[in-house]
């Protein structure tokens, strides 16, 4: 008897290492599973969030284009009403244009330069570079810019970027890297408006102007970056009870299970199995029709009748 009582101690701790073991098993599903949620909703919220910051950039950067469209319509406006188109002496103009020397202006280049000026320090649209510039044409293959805010860089040659947004005919653009050439540091705003030149009206100029755009920036990213933040934690807060939820539920479903279908019937069967080792085979053997064990009961209470058989034919024959 004391090794059928060390047998059943040992099944019924194989049963339980075989509970946890599954439990384990799942656990380690769910937590798996959790996790990667986790990581695909925050890769989803951050590309969301990278969507919602570069539109929000862009709305803000067309704001700021249609107020510089208007700014600059009112300003050539009031440009023919003080300066008059009928003082401008356009072969002498073209001649200094031609010339490119910044110490040489025409009088209309040094009233466009005062109106420029008036405009920076005016502080409108936070405007720190404003140029007006001659596009590409047959006598200036490359964009001009004959006047601006700063007198240093009348004729010089622009950034890349501003060139080539010119020639694309762009309404503005955002310069991540700023504009070294100019010494602007962090995300910068060009923004583009095509005016009638005060030279011919059949010539359009580009009003261009430059606006910092890197606190807006920051601002941007740092209310995504907060919102982000506080959604994956209580994103990833729910996964955590859920999953310890889950495991919990999956531990004592398994457990009711394993010993409904399987620890019950084995204890069962053992207890059987001891009756007939100790002499007994008047037993019912109970078998579980649908159990996971029936064909075992079924074999197990075959032998039983056939012990019996076997032990009355052998009393018979005696």
């Amino acid at each position: 008897m004391d090794v059928t009582g060390g047998e059943k101690l040992w099944l019924k701790k194989r049963r339980s290492r075989v509970l946890w073991e599954i439990t384990a098993l799942v656990a380690l599903v769910y937590v798996v599973g959790g996790l990667a949620a986790f990581f695909i909703a925050r890769t989803s919220y951050n590309r969301l969030s990278r969507k919602s910051t570069d539109r929000l950039i862009e709305e803000k950067a067309e704001t700021i284009a249609s107020s510089y469209d208007y700014l600059a319509d009112m300003e050539m406006q009031r440009l023919s009403r003080e300066y008059g188109y009928e003082n401008i002496d356009r072969p002498k103009l073209y001649e200094k244009l031609l010339k490119k020397d910044p110490d040489d202006l025409d009088p209309l280049q040094e009233y466009l330069i005062n109106m420029l000026q008036n405009m920076e320090r005016s502080e409108l649209l936070d405007l720190q570079y404003i140029f007006m510039i001659i596009p590409p044409n047959p006598f200036t293959p490359k964009p001009v810019n004959f006047a601006s805010n700063d007198r240093s860089l009348l004729y010089a040659d622009l950034p890349e970027p501003i060139s080539r947004a010119i020639e694309e005919e762009k309404s503005w653009i955002i310069m991540e890297e700023g504009l070294p050439e100019l010494g602007l540091e962090g995300e910068q705003l060009v923004t583009f408006t095509r005016i009638p030149s005060p030279v011919s009206p059949d010539v359009l100029v580009t009003f261009t102007g430059i606006t910092p755009m890197a606190q807006d920036v920051a601002e941007i990213k740092r209310f995504y970056d907060d919102e982000k933040g506080s959604t994956m934690a209580r994103f990833g807060l729910a996964v955590v009870i859920g999953v310890v939820l889950v495991i919990f539920i999956t531990f004592f479903l398994l457990r009711y299970l394993i010993s409904k279908r399987i620890t019950e019937p084995i204890d069962l069967l053992c207890g059987e199995a001891e009756e007939v080792l100790e002499g007994n085979l008047d037993i019912e053997v109970v078998v579980h029709r649908g159990g996971e064990f029936e064909g075992l009961e079924t074999a197990f209470r075959k032998m039983v009748e056939s012990f019996r058989k076997y032990i009355a034919k052998s009393i018979g024959e005696g």
